[in-house]
């Protein structure tokens, strides 16, 4: 006997396996490789020259796969380019440690889960409701646009809090730079006593900058970068 199942129930069938793949995930969360605990500490030169981190079997050959859907996706919803979408991702401060294209492509994934998520519970609303097709038409047309916007708000609002930390922050950290400087010390040295006794996000950004003057940039170039 075949159960005759139609694409709406497939489809219904893949979403509740994608929430409970999540809910697990959620509840024992893989643990972190070498790899990923050791990039934080590279330099922003060397982050571009590490190894990939280990991929099993089936990560190898479905990921370059799910990273180029990603990509074309990201290409359509970011109309603004690559180079705005990376501003926006170090002005929130997401994904730190990672090389400029690496940035991206985790954005990339994040857009597409949110998208697939959005989809697989809008379809998975109208076969539990029984809706008509032109209803389930308009359920997962609104989950496209849910899940299409979904990503870019949540990086627009970690833009706008860091920016209010920031703005907080830096009164504080610019008294005691200047009263660094003053003393006879030099730029470098006075972002460096900073950052070894503050933390915040313009200690943050600062630590950053001496990244990048530790990997070869002037640094006036470096804090230019910031």
């Amino acid at each position: 006997m075949t159960l005759g199942l139609g694409p709406i129930q497939l489809l219904a069938s893949a979403a509740a396996a994608v929430l409970a793949g999540m809910a697990v995930r959620a509840v024992v969360p893989p643990p972190r490789c070498l790899h990923d605990r050791i990039r934080p500490y590279l330099s922003p030169t060397l982050a571009l020259f590490t190894l990939p981190a280990p991929r099993g079997a089936v990560r190898s050959v479905f990921g370059p796969i799910v990273a180029d859907v990603a990509d074309r996706l990201g290409g359509v919803l970011d109309r603004s380019g690559p180079e705005a979408t990376l501003l926006k991702l170090r002005q929130a401060g997401w994904f730190g440690g990672l090389a400029e294209k690496e940035m991206l492509s985790a954005f990339r994934i994040v857009q597409l889960r949110a998208v697939v998520v959005a989809l697989a519970a809008s379809a998975a609303a109208g076969q539990v409701l029984g809706a008509t097709p032109a209803l389930r038409a308009v359920l997962v047309g609104l989950g496209l646009v849910v899940g299409a916007s979904h990503a870019r708000g949540r990086l627009e609002k970690a833009v706008a809090e860091r920016r209010e930390l920031m703005r907080i922050e830096i009164y504080t950290v610019n008294q005691l730079l200047a009263m660094r400087v003053r003393a006879g010390g030099g730029v470098i040295q006075a972002v460096q006593a900073i950052t070894r006794r503050g933390s915040g996000e313009v200690v943050a950004e600062l630590e950053e900058a001496l990244r990048f003057h530790r990997a070869g940039w002037r640094g006036g170039d470096a804090f230019r970068r910031i």
